[in-house]
């Protein structure tokens, strides 16, 4: 290589080297002082881009393992809460089996009876207070109401009769109500059922609607229930109790056509009984007389039960009736002494309730009330309940509570675990219209709470395996927030070790480069001997 004046070669080339050496040199102090092995996106373009990925995830990760701690914290609250419940129970329970004892007194069990009444309040005071972050968890959900319509209902020598026209109505809840009674005599005038709204109440006054007689011939009645629920349906007066098994189907009669002489009357001895329906979804409808969702079918003389298991979750299906669930109260069956004033079908009480098929919690309801008038003797009443028409979009929510926690990154059903929480009033728990007044109804008493007890148990278990589930979630989440940590590490963080001695060596070279640098450019000034 020549060596002249106006270039350096040599010295273009150190300035070169020390360039590069220089830049290795800072992208080695930026990877030490920052700890990561890519500062910048051009160290490492796929790394980054995988780094940041799996740093996202760990990121996720850890949120899901806090959404599943806050899920078990969660449930320990409504478990404390059920186990207050089941404590309190115990002590109703303890109060009934003393008041069913021969060696009291009325007025002692009225005092024992107070204390009863503010047990039950107390279950309803927790389940309604029972709150995580503002959220209640042991009563229920809310209903909603969509949309009704109105429909003119009108009343002729046959009874009451309320029609809705499945035209206004949605294609999955076409059906109709008509509440006719037989022997009716009086012609009151046109009724209009108008829009029903959530927790709204229809009352239809009907003066002198049927005449009262000796004897009342009953209906069919079909209870269906959901899977492994039972109910149980005592007549104190006749000293009949029939428990229906949802297992299986059971069909039981019971004759009841009283004759002439005994009437049904205000008052009677069954109206101390307890009917309680429990559903799949844990709705529950209960009272002191014959209720609950149920069908009334044509008169046969009898009082027919027919249980039947539907085996799916959160539905009840009445059969034979074209998806229609009501209810009516008010109404009683049983033998109650000699002619006397007696109260008929349509009295003040007496109701229906209405909502789609396939729905859950309160029914909209529509009242019946009428006159009391005197017995006469020789005669019978009877009614029918057809079903043919309409009641339009009448939606309601579960009575449950369902939750759902993500415990994943993803957006699948396995990203995320689901439970429900079962409401835990009195009237959930079949407590609610019990009373130790009386050696009979505390008798009673101790078979709902029986049931209380275990249903309390029940929930409990449930939240007990909820919990299993989300501590092992958790456990796993761990595992996958370590392993991707891991492997974030991997990528993402520098070798100091390795950085240190790369920086030591490309230093060293700058550092030559520099000194060699100063050595090439002393070259030209070589030449000026050769001009001496």
């Amino acid at each position: 290589m020549a060596i002249t004046f106006n270039t350096n070669l040599a010295a273009l080339g150190a300035q070169r080297n020390i360039g590069i050496s220089s830049n290795a040199t800072s992208s080695s102090l930026a990877k030490l002082s920052s700890g990561s092995r890519i500062p910048t996106a051009k160290d490492d373009a796929a790394g980054l881009a995988i780094g940041s990925k799996l740093r996202s995830e760990v990121a996720g990760l850890t949120q899901a393992s806090n959404n599943a701690a806050q899920a078990v914290s969660m449930l320990q609250i409504a478990d404390g809460a059920l186990s207050s419940m089941g404590d309190i129970l115990q002590r109703m329970k303890t109060l009934a089996v003393q008041s069913s004892s021969g060696q009291l007194d009325d007025a002692s069990r009225s005092l024992l009876n107070q204390e009863f009444t503010n047990l039950q309040s107390e279950i309803n005071r927790v389940a309604s207070l029972t709150n995580f972050n503002g959220t209640t968890l042991l009563n229920g959900g809310q209903v909603q109401v969509t949309q009704t319509e109105t429909q003119a209902g009108f009343l002729d020598g046959k009874g009451i009769k309320l029609e809705f026209d499945p035209s206004k109505t949605a294609a999955d809840a076409v059906y109709k109500i008509d509440y006719n009674y037989t022997d009716a005599a009086t012609d009151v005038g046109n009724l209009t059922v108008t829009n029903l709204t959530d927790g709204s109440k229809q009352t239809i006054n009907i003066a002198a609607l049927i005449q009262a007689q000796t004897a009342e011939a009953a209906t069919d009645l079909t209870q269906n229930l959901g899977a492994g629920k039972t109910v149980d349906i005592n007549f104190a007066a006749i000293g009949v109790k029939v428990t229906l098994d949802s297992r299986f189907d059971v069909n039981a009669d019971i004759n009841q056509a009283p004759t002439v002489g005994n009437i049904v009357a205000t008052g009677a001895a069954v109206t101390a009984s307890v009917v309680t329906a429990t559903y799949d979804n844990g709705a529950r409808l209960s009272g002191t007389q014959l209720a609950g969702l149920s069908t009334l079918d044509s008169v046969t003389g009898k009082i027919g039960f027919t249980v039947t298991s539907t085996g799916t979750a959160n539905t009840v299906d009445i059969t034979g009736v074209a998806g229609l669930e009501f209810s009516s109260d008010g109404v009683t069956w049983g033998a109650a002494g000699a002619n006397a004033t007696a109260v008929p079908v349509g009295a003040a009480g007496a109701g229906i309730y209405v909502r789609a098929a396939g729905s859950t919690g309160p029914l909209a309801r529509i009242d019946l009330s009428g006159t009391t008038t005197t017995a006469t003797a020789g005669s019978t009443v009877a009614f029918n309940l057809d079903i043919s028409g309409a009641v339009r979009g009448v939606e309601a929510a579960d009575a449950d509570k369902s939750f759902s926690f993500k415990v994943g990154t993803g957006t699948t059903a396995n990203d995320s675990i689901s439970f429900t929480l079962r409401a835990a009033t009195a009237t959930d728990l079949g407590v609610n219209a019990v009373t130790v007044d009386t050696a009979a109804n505390a008798d009673l008493a101790i078979g709902a709470i029986n049931s209380a007890i275990t249903a309390v148990a029940s929930r409990r278990a449930d939240i007990g395996a909820a919990q299993s589930r989300l501590d092992f979630a958790a456990n796993s989440i761990s595992v996958s927030i370590e392993n991707t940590t891991a492997a974030t590490s991997a990528i993402m963080d520098v070798d100091v070790s390795a950085e240190i001695t790369n920086f030591t060596n490309k230093n060293v070279l700058m550092q030559a480069g520099i000194s060699l640098l100063g050595q090439a450019n002393q070259q030209p000034a070589l030449l000026l001997r050769l001009l001496q």
